[in-house]
């Protein structure tokens, strides 16, 4: 997305995260910034310090679009139902966060928000910064969800980068059952893709499939973190579980 600076301001926050996730490389914080078209409020898009880019792309699915003034229980409650990982309640904590630094930039310059109002075209700005933020991102289908697992990783290797642990995404499309996304905390993107490509399009309705799927691994992934990436998807298709359980009435729509 090319940023412009006619209409666009940049607020991030940070919130602490458990200590002994991956996404806790960064002295243990995680930051959500967003960028903010000041004519209208909307949040046309956000940068995060999750390691993935599917966390982030998925992130992006809950938030961008959305209206800083109006939005923050809507984005609160689609990242509290959809966004099922470590650093849910730190995300919806950013956001509060954003939104209160947001409010009092806005009225701080007042004066200056609205002479830039006078001087532009405000119809150019609405039509630019609408075409340029729906391009900006990976979409992900309205019945998508998001899980996140971690586990130990032997010593020894370059893989205990992340405080000995690793972490896998996994996105479900809940009305099918199928993993439509995949994001691993390996360092190599080759290693990143491989894994990837072993998981997507398959089912994770049953236990059957979780054997098939650890089956898979087991055949095809042979590193050092084979068992812990067996262990995540175990506990991914547990959460997945209970997730559903939880959301009959969402899942049955």
């Amino acid at each position: 997305m090319t940023y412009n600076m006619d209409y666009q301001v940049y607020f991030i926050s940070y919130s602490k995260v458990n200590s002994n996730t991956s996404n806790a490389v960064y002295n243990k914080y995680l930051g959500v910034g967003f960028i903010v078209n000041f004519f209208t409020g909307v949040i046309e898009d956000i940068c995060c310090t999750l390691l993935t880019k599917e966390s982030t792309n998925f992130l992006k699915n809950m938030i961008v679009g959305h209206n800083i003034y109006h939005d923050k229980d809507v984005m609160v409650n689609r990242i509290m139902t959809y966004f099922n990982g470590e650093s849910q309640r730190a995300i919806c904590k950013v956001i509060n966060e954003n939104i209160n630094k947001y409010g009092i930039w806005e009225n701080n310059n007042r004066k200056i928000l609205e002479a830039k109002k006078k001087d532009t075209n405000n119809s150019f700005v609405l039509d630019k910064s609408n075409n340029a933020f729906e391009a900006s991102y990976k979409k992900y289908p309205e019945h998508s969800v998001y899980f996140n697992s971690y586990a130990r990783v032997p010593k020894n290797m370059c893989l205990t980068f992340f405080e000995g642990y690793t972490g896998l995404v996994i996105i479900i499309d809940f009305k099918k059952d199928i993993i439509i996304d995949v994001g691993c905390t390996f360092l190599t993107i080759e290693a990143k893709e491989y894994f990837k490509s072993l998981l997507l399009g398959k089912s994770i309705r049953t236990k059957n499939d979780l054997n098939e799927l650890e089956k898979t691994i087991k055949f095809y992934f042979n590193s050092p973190s084979q068992n812990a990436n067996c262990m995540i998807v175990k506990a991914i298709y547990e959460k997945y579980s209970e997730w559903k359980v939880e959301n009959k009435m969402l899942v049955s729509k």
